[in-house]
């Protein structure tokens, strides 16, 4: 765990890989960029390996109140 602070990228909205996630979801990269952190950080909070186990796509489109987030990030396509 980083304690109480994460390290983010400063361009990270205009990242293709968030912007095809915003597409996908038909919401902006500033939402993208949010729902990130808040993974981000829960998953350093609650994991002491980075392995979330016993988290499903299910799981993270229901905590994060986005249905489809967890798709959105496995898509491979841009």
């Amino acid at each position: 765990m980083a304690g109480d602070w994460i390290k983010m990228r400063v361009n990270l909205s205009s990242d293709p890989q968030v912007i095809k996630v915003a597409r996908l979801l038909g919401c902006n990269e500033h939402m993208v960029v949010g729902l990130l952190h808040w993974l981000w950080t829960w998953a350093d909070q609650h994991t002491e390996d980075g392995n979330a186990r016993g988290v499903t796509a299910a799981w993270v489109d229901r905590y994060s109140g986005k249905p489809g987030l967890a798709e959105a990030m496995t898509e491979r396509r841009l």
